[in-house]
């Protein structure tokens, strides 16, 4: 859990570097024509993608979480023996000597 959040702070640093990185450069463009404001707006698309694509995948964790504890409870406190009879099926022939 401490990973997680570690990573979501690194991931939001990312993208609010990347805004500055797109103003930053945005800034440039009447100096340098060329590639410098779509490095910048690459970059912002980037990150944010990245923080929306580890967001999804952290709800779905916890989605298989809940999936587990569902399971785990579903279980039943005792097995009896018939619920395994017939489970192995018939033992194979004895090979003839």
């Amino acid at each position: 859990m401490i990973l997680a959040i570690v990573g979501f702070v690194a991931f939001f640093v990312a993208v609010v570097g990347a805004i500055y990185s797109f103003i930053g450069l945005g800034g440039f463009s009447s100096f340098t024509p060329g590639m410098a404001p779509p490095a910048g707006f690459v970059a912002l698309i980037t990150s944010i993608a990245a923080l929306t694509i580890i967001f999804i995948g952290l709800i779905i964790v916890f989605i298989a979480e809940i999936l587990q504890i569902v399971a785990f409870f579903s279980i039943p406190e005792q097995m009896g023996p018939q619920s395994m009879r017939g489970q192995m099926g018939t033992p194979p022939p004895s090979p003839a000597m």
